[in-house]
């Protein structure tokens, strides 16, 4: 299985999904903007789990680089 997780945190909606080949399998979405931070481990962790994933399982990891907010893409690549 060629599982990839994907965020987003560079505009004021973040998204986290995880992918295998060419399925979405799910997908966690924060509306509210100041909140990226502390929105994306749980959100990542309830993704896998639900999915019955683990990290070493996954392929790759994409995260999203802009254009948009610095701080965002920082919150995403940390």
């Amino acid at each position: 299985m060629h599982y990839i997780l994907n965020i987003h945190t560079s505009t004021e909606t973040a998204i986290v999904n995880l992918t295998c080949g060419q399925e979405l399998l799910g997908t966690r979405i924060n509306y509210v903007a100041k909140e990226h931070a502390a929105f994306l481990h749980p959100a990542i962790l309830d993704l896998l789990n639900k999915e019955g994933v683990i990290l070493k399982n996954l392929r790759a990891i994409g995260v999203s680089t802009g254009p948009g907010s610095y701080t965002g893409v920082r919150v995403g690549l940390a």
